[in-house]
């Protein structure tokens, strides 16, 4: 599993970025509704290179993010989460 990164700045975890530049700006925007009105997970929907991904900053999100998904994460792929 693959599709995002932490960001980090200073040595420190920052935010999180998914990978959805596959996505249309629509689609995105939607994941990030869906994502605060299930999972009360704040995200933004970011350009990038003319493309669209999702950025998760606020601490409490990501905490919320690693609690839903940590058990699908395959062990070398840990450090994705910071």
């Amino acid at each position: 599993m693959d599709d995002g990164n932490a960001v980090i700045r200073a040595n420190k975890l920052r935010g999180y970025h998914l990978n959805t530049q596959s996505f249309s700006l629509e689609e995105n925007e939607r994941l990030s509704y869906l994502l605060k009105k299930i999972h009360n997970i704040d995200s933004s929907v970011e350009s990038n290179n003319g493309y669209y991904r999702i950025g998760i900053w606020r601490e409490s999100s990501r905490e919320k993010l690693n609690k839903l998904i940590q058990a699908y994460i395959h062990p070398s792929m840990q450090y994705k989460l910071g």
